[in-house]
């Protein structure tokens, strides 16, 4: 937010630190994605009850987005 790294802060934190950057704010946003490992490239084991595949992934932060907004309205 407004530059200030937000990661690690609680919610509480966070809402606070949007709540006090005004009416125009700078936002970056990270998301998390799961990354299958290496050794997936054999067939996974299904759970026995879903039908998903069961299987090692490694968190990384894979998205980012990028967004200025004034008064509610996008830039």
């Amino acid at each position: 937010v407004n530059g200030q790294d937000m990661q690690g802060v609680s919610h509480h934190e966070a809402v606070s630190t949007m709540r006090q950057a005004g009416s125009c704010i700078k936002i970056k946003v990270l998301r998390q994605r799961l990354e299958p490992t290496e050794n997936q490239a054999t067939q996974e084991p299904e759970h026995s009850k879903t039908g998903r595949l069961i299987g090692e992934h490694h968190c990384s932060i894979a998205n980012r987005i990028e967004a200025v907004v004034c008064n509610g309205k996008g830039l």
